[in-house]
C-alpha cells in the first residue's frame, strides 16, 4: 500500500484550506494582503501543508518527523527510511504550472516528491513523484534560477502517482483529435486537410506538454 493515499491529500487539504482562511483574516485585519503575491503566499503556507501531511501519514507509520530546515528534507518516514520533499505552488496568469525543488535537494539518490498545485486555494492537483533524481529536473541556469531547479514532466511522469487531480498529456491529445479529423475529413476539402496535416506536423515536431486538471476540496 502507497504511504501517502488519496483521503491523506483530502484530509490535509481541507485542514490547509481552514488555515488559510483564518491567517487571511489575521493578515486582513492588519492592513495586509496574503493574496496579493501567491509565491509568497505559498511559502507561508508550506510549513502547514508539510505539518498536517506529516500528521495524515504518522496515522499508518511511526517515526514520522516534519522537519523542513534547510538542508534537511520536509518529512521523514523513519519506519520506512524515506525522505519526502513537500512542494507548494500556484498556476501564473497564463495558467501555466511549474514544479520546482531546491537545486541542493536533488541528486542521484532516488528521493520522492509531493507536489500540491493550487487553484485560488479552492481548487487542488496532488502528485506524488517516487525516486526522483537529478535527471528527472532541468540544468540549473545559475544566479538567475535562485538555485531552484524545474521538474521535467514528460520524463518524470512515469515516476508519478496522481492523488488529486490530473495531468494531461497537451500534445497527445492534440495529435489525437487532429489524426481524427483527418480520418474524417471530406477527400475533397483538400484545403481543410492541408490544414490539418500542416497543424499536424506542429504538434509531432513540439515538445511534450501537460495540462493540469483540478479537482474541489
Amino acid at each position: 500500500m502507497p504511504y501517502i493515499t488519496r483521503q491523506d491529500a483530502i484530509s490535509a487539504l481541507t485542514k490547509l484550506k481552514d488555515f488559510h482562511r483564518e491567517l487571511d483574516q489575521l493578515y486582513f485585519r492588519y492592513g495586509i494582503s496574503l493574496e496579493s503575491n501567491t509565491g509568497r503566499r505559498n511559502v507561508v503556507l508550506s510549513q502547514a501543508q508539510e505539518e498536517f501531511f506529516a500528521h495524515e501519514i504518522a496515522k499508518r507509520y511511526s517515526d514520522v518527523v516534519a522537519n523542513g530546515k534547510t538542508g534537511q528534507p520536509d518529512i521523514v518516514l523513519g519506519q520506512l527510511g524515506v525522505e519526502l520533499e513537500c512542494k507548494l505552488t500556484s498556476p501564473s496568469k497564463s495558467g501555466q504550472v511549474t514544479m520546482q525543488a531546491d537545486e541542493y535537494s536533488v541528486s542521484d539518490v532516488p528521493k520522492d516528491f509531493l507536489y500540491v498545485v493550487s487553484d485560488e486555494m479552492q481548487r487542488f492537483a496532488v502528485f506524488h513523484f517516487v525516486g526522483l533524481t537529478r535527471e528527472d529536473f532541468s540544468k540549473s541556469a545559475g544566479a538567475r534560477s535562485k538555485g531552484k531547479v524545474r521538474l521535467l514532466k514528460s520524463k518524470a511522469k512515469p515516476k508519478c502517482r496522481i492523488l488529486m487531480g490530473g495531468l494531461e498529456n497537451r500534445k497527445s491529445r492534440m495529435i489525437e483529435s487532429i489524426t481524427d479529423s483527418l480520418e474524417t475529413v471530406s477527400s475533397r476539402a483538400k484545403k481543410k486537410a492541408d490544414g490539418l496535416r500542416k497543424r499536424l506536423e506542429f504538434w509531432e515536431k513540439s515538445e511534450e506538454s501537460y495540462t493540469i486538471q483540478y479537482e474541489e476540496v
